[in-house]
């Protein structure tokens, strides 16, 4: 957590990446807000658009690391989880709990150098999860025949996708410094 919350990048189904900060994403709420680094204003995000909720370590990313979707190697919780979503994309981690009763779940990743903190994902956004054996199973079909489908993310695309481009963060700070000059223009006038 940054001093302005979670930093997160939340997808929805239809693609649409939302990158910034969240003080009060709740899984159990209809709605969270993402504070956009560029505009520094809240976004709402309704949980019924998501794909998943994906809270990270910067939002800068590394798109030069190659994440790993094996589950050997990480001494996590005891179940073991493979997501396939609607879209397609696949990820590969570990739950301390999946409960269909729940709107969701929290997957944390195989890979403890990704950018990826944990993930929260809703069961609506999911096609098939496979627990335990079943997901080393797939894990491994996965490591043999490569992406099932077209549009399956490759794991090398996973930081680029949750980073944010060195040009937002210019125009994020353009923006702030626009608006900074503009409050002390409006101070300086109301003094004369």
């Amino acid at each position: 957590m940054d001093e302005f919350g979670f930093l997160i990048v939340a997808r929805n189904q239809d693609g649409e990446l939302i990158r910034g900060t969240t003080e009060d994403f709740r899984p159990d709420r209809y709605f969270f807000h993402v504070m956009d680094p560029r505009t520094g204003e809240p976004e709402r995000v309704l949980r019924t658009q998501l794909k998943a909720v994906f809270f990270v370590k910067s939002l800068e990313g590394n798109p030069h690391h190659t994440e790993r979707k094996k589950f050997g190697g990480v001494d996590r919780a005891p179940t073991k989880v493979w997501v396939e979503f609607t879209d397609g994309e696949e990820l590969a981690g570990w739950t301390d709990e999946y409960d269909l009763d729940e709107p969701g779940f929290i997957l944390f990743p195989t890979d403890p150098e990704s950018n990826l903190r944990y993930a929260w994902i809703p069961h609506t956004a999911t096609e098939r999860v496979s627990l335990n054996e079943d997901a080393l199973a797939a894990a491994r079909a996965f490591k043999k025949k490569g992406p099932r489908r077209k549009r399956t993310i490759t794991p090398q695309d996973w930081d680029s996708l949750l980073s944010v481009e060195p040009s937002d963060v210019r125009r994020a700070d353009e923006l702030h410094h626009r608006r900074v000059q503009n409050r002390l223009r409006e101070f300086y006038r109301g003094k004369r």
